[in-house]
């Protein structure tokens, strides 16, 4: 139970669900535009602004990680 609450929990994997989110509400927008024209608000529209929201949540904490592994140069 402890590794699926940390796997749910790491940023990486918010970042991966967030980009497919994001990837399948864009896809359905534009086959929705393409073919139908617009026609209104969907639930695509609200799951695009749900993954783009969680994206944003998720990248400072990834990309606090990221500077936490960079090696910092020495004082000159």
């Amino acid at each position: 139970m402890r590794s699926l609450a940390r796997f749910l929990e790491n940023p990486w994997t918010n970042i991966g669900v967030a980009l497919i989110l994001i990837a399948t509400s864009s896809l359905e927008l534009w086959e929705d535009f393409a073919h139908e024209g617009p026609d209104g608000l969907g639930a695509h529209h609200g799951i695009l602004v749900f993954g783009v929201v969680s994206l944003l949540k998720a990248l400072p904490d990834a990309l606090e990680g990221v500077h936490r592994l960079m090696p910092r140069e020495p004082p000159a």
